[in-house]
């Protein structure tokens, strides 16, 4: 999970651009039921990359994540 959130933190412009549109092939190729593109198209829409948190515990593990969605007037 952390690489993935930094994989997508890495990625720029273009590169987000590519990935998004080679998930969503490779979705409708599977027919696959995942969404695999919310996190990418957040990222792409956003200047900020993702902030986040990996607790582990005895029951598990918790995940906290944010982003900067700019607000423009």
């Amino acid at each position: 999970m952390e690489d993935h959130f930094n994989k997508l933190n890495n990625y720029k412009g273009d590169d987000l651009q590519r990935v998004y549109l080679k998930t969503l092939k490779e979705n409708a190729i599977t027919e696959s039921n995942q969404a695999g593109v919310g996190l990418i198209d957040v990222r792409r829409y956003n200047l900020s990359p993702f902030d986040f948190d990996i607790i582990t515990d005895n029951n598990g593990f918790y995940l906290t994540a944010g982003v900067l969605i700019p607000f423009y007037i």
